[in-house]
C-alpha cells in the first residue's frame, strides 16, 4: 500500500520541475512534460520511488542503522532539523563542511570543544572561572559549533549512501516539508519495530497524518456499509471489524456500497446512534488507544488488544501489558546492553552511583528510560546500598528495584538491566570544589592512580619502545636518555589519573590541585557506559 498519495503530491507541489531550459539530461527519464517552460515530473515513477525509499528507511532503522538527513537549502533547513530530531536520527542542515564525514580527526576535535564548551555554566560567571566577556565568546563559539555540527554529535561512523533516489520538487517549501516527513515516519516505524518484544508478529505504527487520514475513511466507508445493512431486511448486525485490522488487510467480501444521502437522511436517530456507538470499538475509542501509547509508549498493536481483552477498563489493560511484557523480557535475556546512563545522588555525605543500561541509545534517550535511571538511583543512595544485588533490593515506592526495572523493560519493549554501582563519601569538613567541579569528568582514561602502581613490565615495555622510535627519528645518541624520560613522563600522564594535567589548568597537575585543596586520593572508579 503506499505511503501517500498522487494527490497530495499534487498539492504539495512535488511534480514541478526545474526550468526547461535548466536541467540535467540525467532526469529526462523522469519528466513526464513541459508546461509554460516548465517540465513536470511524472509522479507515477515518484510514488513508487517514494515506496522503495520507505521500506529502505524503515528496514535499515529497524535493524540497527541510522539515517543522515541532508538539506542545507534555506527553506528545508527548519523543517528537517524538525523530523530528524522527532525520530533522534542525525541530520545536517547548514552548510556542508569540507571534509565533514571524511576529516575524522578535525571534525572529532570540535566535536570534543562544542562537548567542553556545553559544560560550562554560561548563568554563572562566578563559577564558571571565566569573566562574562570570556563567557560571551565562548557562548559565540559554541552556537557557531551547534550550528554546523550539532546535528551529528551522535554518529557514530560515515553512512553510507543508499542508492536509492525520488525524484521531486526540491525547491519548494510545502514539497519539501512532505518528503522529508515521510522519511520521518519511516524511521519512526523503523524505530517501533526495532523495540517490537520478541515474538510478535504486527509491528505497532506510528500515529502520522496519513494513518489517521486511513483510519477515518475506513471508519466513515464502515458506518455506511453498517446503515446499508440496517435497512436491508432486518439482517443481523455484527460488530464492525476495527479500522486499524480494515487499513492492513482487505476484507474478505466485497464492502456495500455506500447509501445515498437521501438513504442517510431517512436513517432515525436511533439507528445513527447504533452506529457512532459500533464505531468507538466497544468500551474505547481510537483516542484512548492513543492515550494509552503515550502513557505507557506501548505499540498501537499490542495497546488496542490490551483495551479489548481488558473490556476498556484502562487499569486491567496496563496490567495486561505488563504481564504480556514480561514474557518478554524472558526472551530477551541474552541480548547484549552496550547503551544506557550513568547516574549518581548524594545522600548523607555519600554519592551512589549506578550504570543503568539497555540495547540502544535510542531508548538511553527516552524520557521514560532517563526517569527510570533517577528512580533505581534515588532508591539505591536512600537504602545505603554497597553493592548491585543490595541496589536491586532496594525499595522503590512499595516495591523492590529489581521489579521495577522488570515492569518498565516489559514496556520499553528492550532488555533493561543494573550492571554497575559506585560510590563516593564527602566527610563534612572536606572541601568540596575540586569534587563539585565539572571539569574533573574530562580526565583522559586512567587506568592507575599513581605512577608508581603501573607495572614495572609495562614502563619497560614503553621505554624499548620509545628508544626505538627516538632512534629512528635520528636523535643524537647523546640526548636520548633525556629524550626517553620525557616521553616515559608523557606515558604517565596518560595512565596515571594523579600525573594528568588538571582540565582547568594544563600548568598544573590533578596531584598538585587535590593537595591544594587538602585532598588524598587513595582510590578512583571511572564508569563508561558499555565499558
Amino acid at each position: 500500500m503506499a505511503v501517500v498519495t498522487i494527490r497530495q503530491l499534487l498539492d504539495s507541489g512535488v511534480h514541478f520541475g526545474h526550468q526547461t531550459r535548466r536541467w540535467n539530461p540525467k532526469v529526462k527519464r523522469f519528466i513526464l512534460t513541459e508546461r509554460s517552460g516548465i517540465h513536470i515530473i511524472d509522479l507515477q515513477q515518484s510514488l513508487s520511488y517514494i515506496d522503495k525509499a520507505y521500506e529502505f528507511v524503515k528496514e535499515t532503522v529497524a535493524h540497527g542503522g541510522t539515517i543522515l538527513f541532508v538539506g542545507t537549502k534555506k527553506q528545508a533547513q527548519e523543517v528537517l532539523a524538525e523530523q530528524a530530531t522527532r525520530v533522534g536520527q542525525p541530520y545536517v542542515n547548514q552548510r556542508w563542511l569540507g571534509g565533514l564525514l571524511t576529516n575524522f580527526s578535525t571534525v572529532s576535535k570540535r566535536l570534543a570543544r562544542m562537548k567542553e564548551l556545553e559544560e560550562l555554566d554560561y548563568e554563572n560567571p562566578a563559577e564558571s572561572g571565566f569573566t562574562k566577556k570570556e563567557l560571551l565568546l565562548k557562548k559565540r563559539e559554541l552556537d557557531k559549533l551547534h550550528k554546523s555540527l550539532g546535528g551529528i554529535r551522535n554518529l557514530q561512523k560515515t553512512p553510507p549512501r543508499s542508492g536509492t533516489r525520488s525524484p521531486g520538487n526540491d525547491d519548494a517549501i510545502r514539497s519539501v516539508s512532505l518528503l522529508t516527513r515521510i522519511i520521518a515516519d519511516a524511521a519512526a516505524e523503523g524505530l517501533i519495530q526495532r523495540h517490537q518484544p520478541a515474538g510478535e508478529d504486527e509491528a505497532a505504527e506510528p500515529l502520522a497524518e496519513w494513518e489517521r487520514e486511513l483510519l477515518e475513511t475506513n471508519a466513515e466507508t464502515t458506518e455506511a456499509a453498517t446503515e446499508s445493512a440496517d435497512d436491508a431486511a432486518g439482517a443481523e448486525r455484527t460488530t464492525r471489524p476495527s479500522p486499524l485490522r480494515r487499513a492492513r488487510r482487505p476484507p474478505r467480501s466485497p464492502t456495500p456500497r455506500p447509501p445515498t444521502a437521501s438513504k442517510r437522511a431517512a436513517a432515525t436517530p436511533r439507528q445513527r446512534t447504533t452506529t457512532r456507538r459500533r464505531h468507538t470499538m466497544a468500551n474505547f475509542t481510537i483516542a484512548d488507544i492513543k492515550a494509552l501509547r503515550e502513557q505507557l509508549g506501548t505499540g498501537m498493536v499490542d495497546t488496542k488488544k490490551a483495551l479489548e481483552e481488558a473490556d476498556g477498563d484502562v487499569e486491567k489493560a496496563v496490567e495486561i501489558l505488563r504481564l504480556k511484557g514480561a514474557k518478554g523480557n524472558a526472551k530477551r535475556a541474552d541480548r547484549s546492553t552496550s547503551e544506557g546512563l550513568v547516574t549518581a545522588r548524594e545522600n548523607d555525605g555519600a554519592v551512589t552511583l549506578l550504570e543503568l543500561a539497555c540495547e540502544t541509545d535510542f531508548v538511553a534517550k527516552n524520557d521514560r528510560f532517563i526517569a527510570l535511571a533517577d528512580k533505581v538511583v534515588t532508591a539505591a543512595a536512600a537504602a545505603g546500598a554497597d553493592s548491585v544485588e543490595a541496589a536491586l533490593a532496594a525499595d522503590a515506592d512499595g516495591q523492590t528495584v529489581e521489579q521495577l526495572i522488570s515492569d518498565e523493560a516489559a514496556i520499553i519493549g528492550e532488555k533493561v538491566e543494573l550492571r554497575r554501582r559506585g560510590a563516593r563519601l564527602h566527610p563534612a569538613t572536606t572541601p568540596r570544589l575540586l569534587a563539585r567541579s565539572r571539569s574533573t569528568s574530562r580526565f583522559a582514561n586512567p587506568s592507575y592512580l599513581t605512577r608508581d602502581a603501573v607495572p614495572e613490565a609495562d614502563v619497560e615495555k614503553e621505554r624499548e619502545i620509545v628508544t626505538e622510535i627516538s632512534r629512528n627519528e635520528g636523535k643524537p645518541e647523546a640526548a636520548l636518555p633525556k629524550i626517553v624520560e620525557g616521553r616515559v613522563n608523557a606515558f604517565f600522564k596518560q595512565v596515571a589519573l594523579l600525573d594528568q594535567d588538571y582540565a582547568k589548568d594544563n600548568k598544573l597537575s590533578v596531584a598538585k590541585v587535590a593537595s591544594d585543596a587538602g585532598l588524598t586520593l587513595t582510590d578512583f572508579a571511572r564508569f563508561k557506559v558499555g565499558a
